[in-house]
């Protein structure tokens, strides 16, 4: 569905028709922050799994996106998804071109590991640490081990695809 944070009823009507699934875009120089959108759309629906399709790798650094699909997870327990794809339209809106595939590789392992509450290592401006989600405790999100269920990977269709296809094989297996 498109992520137009005024129009949740879209998704409410899907759910009482019996859909099972709402995507939610990721594309913020046309269309609303998916964030918000699915946050809304936990609050007004029950059943309906929700999550992102396709969330856009080169617009958010990966500890954000884990922590933006664990938050929703809290809100929605168990009825989350995040997809993730390198990102053709959202990019090329602003100018750049989509994540190549070992960058791709790299930020979903370092999504996954922390969506399972592992610590993993994270680089970031030529410098890597060891990092994990804190002060789980207090709940402020819900990472994989409280019921989120599936990532799923949307690499390019292109002679490069076999370089992660037996890598999303693996991630798309349940959490």
């Amino acid at each position: 569905m498109t992520a137009k944070v005024d129009e949740i009823g879209y998704i409410t009507r899907a759910e009482n028709l019996g859909y099972t699934h709402a995507w939610v875009t990721d594309s913020p120089m046309i269309r609303s922050n998916c964030w918000a959108v699915l946050a809304l759309a936990a609050h007004q629906t029950r059943t309906i799994r929700l999550g992102t399709g396709v969330n856009v790798p080169g617009l958010r650094l990966a500890p954000a996106a884990a922590n933006g699909i664990a938050t929703i997870n809290r809100l929605a327990p168990g009825r989350c998804f995040m997809s993730l794809g390198t990102g053709h339209t959202g990019m090329r809106l602003l100018g750049q071109r989509p994540m190549r595939l070992g960058p791709f590789r790299e930020y979903v392992q370092i999504v996954r590991g922390l969506l399972r509450g592992e610590d993993v290592a994270y680089a970031l401006n030529g410098e890597t640490h060891r990092i994990r989600f804190q002060m789980c405790e207090h709940r402020f999100k819900a990472p994989g081990q409280q019921g989120l269920r599936q990532i799923m990977l949307y690499p390019p269709l292109n002679r490069q695809y076999r370089v992660i296809e037996d890598f999303a094989e693996k991630v798309m297996a349940r959490l």
